[in-house]
């Protein structure tokens, strides 16, 4: 018996001497399939200097305005310069955050494509912080993590937002501190739900 084809090239299945099947396969994480698509995006707040201590300040805000497709944050970037003091730097999540001077006075931010021969626009809105000590209201914690002052660090998150939901991230500074350089930046990625 030979299995051949279904496309009538007239190619053949090879078989090794135990008995398997070649074949061939490309493996992808989904967020490259995404980007391959022009489904794939990047949210950043750029250089953010924290100019106040042990206070919470929300740096980021993203909302999945999409209807048709789930949003899935792949991956949370962030790094942090040195603080004035040594200390912990704590960051925490938030899913649905329903308000705060962040979303009402943050400073709008551009989806990235990840194709750049993409024309596919994202659907949702991002915001950064345009002041220090901006806030995020409602919503649930989701993750708290605290690192040293001069870290880089990439976690994968694979929280999925769809249509109508939001997540925000917050950072505060170590205590005596006057000016810490930071940024952070969120990978996503669109599916059908």
């Amino acid at each position: 018996m030979i299995i051949e084809d279904g496309k009538g090239q007239g190619y053949a299945v090879g078989v090794n001497p135990s008995n398997q099947l070649l074949t061939y396969a490309i493996a992808l994480d989904a967020i490259d399939e995404a980007a391959n698509k022009g489904g794939s995006y990047n949210v950043t707040t750029d250089i953010v200097t924290m100019t106040n201590a042990a206070v919470e300040n929300a740096l980021l805000y993203v909302a999945n305005t999409n209807p048709m497709q789930n949003m899935n944050i792949l991956r949370l970037a962030w790094s942090f310069g040195r603080a004035t003091t040594s200390g912990d730097v704590i960051v925490r999540g938030y899913i649905n955050p329903t308000a705060g001077t962040l979303v009402t006075a943050g400073t709008p931010i551009s989806f990235v494509q990840r194709n750049l021969g993409s024309r596919f626009v994202a659907q949702g809105t991002a915001i950064k912080a345009s002041a220090m000590a901006q806030t995020l209201i409602g919503g649930t914690l989701a993750s708290t993590r605290v690192f040293q002052d001069m870290t880089a660090v990439e976690i994968i998150s694979g929280f999925v937002v769809p249509a109508g939901s939001a997540f925000g991230v917050t950072v505060t500074a170590p205590t005596g501190n006057t000016s810490m350089r930071c940024a952070l930046t969120a990978s996503l990625f669109y599916v059908d739900r």
